[in-house]
């Protein structure tokens, strides 16, 4: 019985040893360690904050950019129907002048 015990007792105590084996050391400073990750979350959070900015301002300055593209186009068109415009008035003088 008293082997049993004892046998049990190593058996329990060499799974606990490799149980605490595969673990992960902790680091020397817990405090410092932990300051270390505070630290690191901050400066990620600014990035992340300034990225934001910044995306915030690129798609205002796309969304100019598009109505500045829009009022273009518009002035290409009317520009283009005003040469037509001339052109068939040229043309239609011209027929006029050399009959």
């Amino acid at each position: 019985m008293l082997r049993i015990a004892l046998g049990t007792i190593l058996l329990a105590a060499g799974m606990a040893s490799m149980a605490f084996a595969e673990t992960p050391p902790l680091p020397q400073r817990k405090a410092q360690s932990l300051e270390t990750v505070q630290q690191d979350l901050k400066h990620k959070r600014a990035s992340q904050m300034s990225l934001e900015r910044k995306m915030s301002e690129v798609k205002a300055d796309l969304e100019k950019t598009r109505q500045e593209l829009v009022s273009i186009a518009q002035d290409v068109q009317k520009n283009e129907a005003e040469l037509s415009r001339l052109e068939e008035s040229i043309a239609k003088r011209s027929a006029e002048e050399n009959p």
